[in-house]
């Protein structure tokens, strides 16, 4: 919905949707893995999970993650995770659940048939949303999810599409995603080597219970499986602009360190007031550590 974040924007698809939701959900209940494989087929992309233990004995836990491959209309990825304390197998069952459920909120989980109808009223369109008004539209969001459309519909015929990747674009892109590679990596160093810290503030009582230990151990998890797949993702641009370089310009010079510490100057400020509200938080408990070990 157009001038709505994230938060409302999901809001108003369960509002919209409450009343019918718990029918729409026995469609994949009994066999969520096989509704989401068939949707990571038709969408063109391999259905891979994350995974990590944490906990023993009685306390063990899997963590289970996956990124799903469509964004919502404010241009943020969706994903989903859950936390299961049977096997491997079952916390990828409940995932896939919980990933169906997400999809099918946002109604795009059995849009098949709607989207043949929608995809001709597109065509007939000129593949602008029945809804779009590109005259006041100031961020050029319309027109770039026009192209979007379009480059779709051609693929899914098969047909080759008119966008060239140049050497210029792929350069756009290569830096887009090594600031993005680098928020995610920033986010991961402030919250690494402070296992034995978080266990002194479980004891002092600042984790009201285990749960919220498992809510950051599966924000990691997250966050590591989006580090990965924006590694490969950057490795791809880099190998397409070696070949789209022209002869004439310098060969395309891979992030360095340096670049990476520039890259972390330029956080969001939303990013960064998070980060830098979790390492004050660890530092007040970390100088409450030192004072009662002496």
């Amino acid at each position: 919905m157009w001038g709505m974040d994230y938060d409302e924007e999901l809001a108003y698809a369960q509002a919209r949707d409450g009343d019918d939701i718990q029918d729409r959900e026995e469609r994949y209940r009994e066999d969520p893995l096989k509704v989401l494989s068939r949707f990571f087929e038709k969408e063109g992309f391999d259905m891979e999970f994350a995974y990590e233990e944490t906990g023993t004995g009685q306390s063990h836990k899997w963590i289970c993650s996956i990124e799903l491959p469509v964004d919502t209309a404010a241009g943020q990825s969706l994903s989903a995770s859950a936390v299961c304390s049977g096997s491997k197998k079952e916390a990828q069952v409940l995932c896939a659940f919980n990933a169906c459920k997400t999809l099918d909120m946002h109604n795009i989980l059995f849009r098949s048939n709607e989207a043949r109808r929608r995809a001709k009223n597109l065509v007939d369109n000129d593949y602008y949303d029945s809804d779009e008004d590109t005259y006041f539209d100031r961020t050029g969001q319309i027109e770039t999810n026009r192209e979007k459309r379009r480059q779709r519909a051609l693929e899914a015929k098969g047909k080759m599409t008119t966008e060239i990747e140049t050497f210029e674009t792929l350069t756009k892109k290569i830096a887009s995603t090594s600031k993005e590679l680098c928020e995610v990596e920033a986010q991961l160093d402030y919250e690494k080597d402070d296992d034995d810290l978080d266990k002194f503030c479980r004891q002092l009582g600042y984790f009201n219970s285990e749960k919220d230990s498992i809510a950051v151990k599966m924000e990691k998890s997250i966050l590591r499986h989006r580090l990965v797949a924006l590694k490969h993702e950057k490795e791809r641009l880099e190998k397409l602009a070696k070949i789209a370089r022209p002869v004439d310009l310098p060969a395309l010079k891979t992030s360095s360190n340096q670049d990476g510490k520039r890259a972390v100057g330029s956080l969001s400020a939303a990013t960064m007031k998070k980060l830098m509200k979790m390492r004050q938080v660890k530092d007040h408990f970390r100088k409450r550590k030192n004072e009662m070990s002496h």
